[in-house]
């Protein structure tokens, strides 16, 4: 029997207990993959990860999760979350807490031994140099990029970013903007009033605005020639719905007000969405107003073809999808998925709780939507319980998918949720990647440059822009060899100009034999690498691209 005095103690102690049984959640569910081919499997969930925002892989198979309870059932000004690693994705893997004291993770990557984090208003590199799993090097890049730290819901903020062959990051701004962000190492400074893309170098030096005039994408896509589109989220109603962009340098692209003015609210094909808010609102629907005079009917915007708009002082979106609220992003540029979507558009919707998959093609000097098909999402034939909130997508080292899943419909709640999800094809057969590019022969890298994997396009241009003039020889033979992959003839030519600012034989006058040789540089539809300012050599490295195309 119980003594009388221990009743009312042990009753609290198992009223807690049944609480916190009742607050714990259960296992999540898969969503549904729309594809028999892919299979879908968890790699890690609560209490191992919470409130999943970021996630991204290392080579050696390792994964990095950023973890927001600030944004969830916390509320403080506080960096009081994580970056959680995974030793693998195995059920053997080691989970050690990679970093912490940071503020709300909004977009993450790993380069050259380093995890970058973007939590505004930071963007930090964290480094393991003891292999035990744990940051034991920590750098600020970036100071005051985007908002104070506040104790409200960190949305509209400087978010998701990506490497580019130029070696600089592109990195997406909601409309709170940026008010004098600096670069720690060389000062340079940045303002941008709303919302767009600014970019700088991986040391966080060379800050610069790309575009402007959006409102509030959470990741920039880019392609495999640079080109950076953008999956925008709505206005609430006032006619901007999740816009895909497609961005360019100086571009402006009409938000908070020009586009209000503009033919089909400054898009080329508009949704329904769209055409109901321009007659709710007013406004000039250009393609609706030639097709009334023809049969007086309007076709659905599934069916709208590509429509000229003149716009004088503003860049149209591609397309839009009437509401949702797009997250992350990537363009899959690997080799671990089937072949029908390397080259496609990978984009998160957490409100629509799915990820849908995007086909643009080439339209002159821009693009224009093919299609928009939900890969991944939660439907009727869904287990009872399942949400499914999809935040950072990112390739594995295997070129399967990361999703990090946020895990419920809500944000600064009590609720504990989170996922970090695996999209895979079991009939991949990965092409090798380099151990170790620092230890690789520069015949070797130079092979990689034509990998199907872009990461490992990337390190290899990476370790070979580091073995400075001596590689400039063969880099220049790569880039003219007519019978190499055009991507690895692309990336050849993407490091010479990395390397031009230091190499003698790169300055002014030194690449006129490589330019004239180089039929690479009259491929079509060939991005031009940006010339910046006081950047003599790297604008001598650009005179390679002569491509005739439209875009350039």
């Amino acid at each position: 029997m119980i003594p009388r005095s221990l009743r009312v103690p042990l009753l609290l102690l198992c009223a807690s207990a049944a609480h916190l049984l009742a607050q714990a959640p259960a296992a999540p569910k898969p969503p549904i993959v729309n594809d028999p081919a892919l299979r879908i499997e968890l790699v890690a969930s609560y209490p191992d990860v919470e409130a999943c925002t970021t996630v991204c892989s290392a080579p050696d198979g390792s994964i990095y999760v950023g973890n927001d309870p600030r944004d969830g059932r916390l509320s403080t000004s506080q960096p009081v979350n994580q970056i959680i690693r995974f030793s693998s994705m195995g059920a053997d893997k080691k989970r050690t807490v990679f970093a912490d004291k940071i503020y709300s993770p909004a977009g993450s990557a790993w380069h050259d031994g380093y995890l970058y984090v973007l939590h505004d208003p930071l963007l930090t590199r964290f480094r393991d140099t003891d292999g035990d799993g744990i940051a034991d090097v920590r750098e600020d890049l970036v100071t005051n990029l985007g908002i104070p730290p506040n104790e409200g819901l960190n949305d509209h903020v400087v978010s998701g970013f990506t490497l580019g062959m130029d070696g600089f990051f592109y990195i997406s701004v909601g409309d709170r903007g940026i008010f004098q962000a600096k670069s720690v190492k060389d000062g340079s400074t940045i303002s941008m009033r709303g919302g767009g893309i600014a970019r700088c170098r991986t040391d966080g030096t060379q800050l610069e605005v790309f575009s402007t005039g959006t409102r509030n994408h959470l990741q920039v896509n880019l392609d495999a020639e640079d080109n950076a589109f953008t999956r925008d989220n709505t206005d609430d109603g006032n006619g901007w719905w999740t816009r895909l962009t497609h961005h360019i340098e100086g571009g402006y692209y009409g938000y908070p007000y020009d586009y209000r003015s503009a033919p089909n609210y400054g898009v080329v094909q508009p949704s329904e969405q769209t055409l109901a808010a321009i007659k709710q609102h007013g406004g000039n629907d250009q393609w609706k107003m030639a097709n009334d005079q023809a049969s007086g009917v309007a076709r659905p915007a599934s069916s709208i073809g590509h429509s000229p708009l003149v716009i004088g002082h503003f860049l149209p979106a591609m397309a839009d999808f009437g509401g949702g609220s797009p997250t992350g992003g990537l363009c899959y540029l690997s080799d671990g998925l089937p072949e029908q979507y390397r080259g496609k558009h990978f984009f998160s919707e957490w409100g629509k709780a799915g990820v849908f998959v995007t086909e643009v093609a080439r339209d002159g000097a821009t693009f224009r939507l093919v299609s928009d098909t939900k890969l991944i999402e939660v439907g009727a034939k869904s287990a009872a319980g399942t949400d499914f909130r999809p935040m950072q997508l990112s390739v594995a080292a295997d070129g399967s998918l990361l999703i990090a899943d946020w895990g419920y419909g809500g944000w600064k709640s009590p609720r504990v949720a989170g996922a970090i999800w695996r999209l895979s094809w079991p009939e991949a057969k990965i092409a090798p990647r380099l151990k170790d590019e620092s230890k690789a022969t520069i015949e070797e890298l130079l092979t990689a440059l034509g990998h199907p994997d872009r990461d490992q396009r990337l390190r290899a241009e990476a370790a070979l822009a580091m073995k400075g003039e001596g590689v400039v020889k063969k880099l220049a033979a790569a880039a003219k060899t007519e019978r190499a992959p055009t991507l690895q003839r692309i990336h050849a030519l993407w490091t010479l100009a990395r390397l031009a600012p230091a190499t003698p034989s790169l300055q002014p006058g030194g690449l006129a034999d490589i330019s004239r040789g180089s039929s690479a540089a009259t491929t079509p539809g060939i991005t031009t690498p940006s010339i910046r300012p006081g950047g003599a050599a790297e604008a001598n490295a650009c005179l390679l691209y002569t491509s005739p195309s439209p875009r350039d």
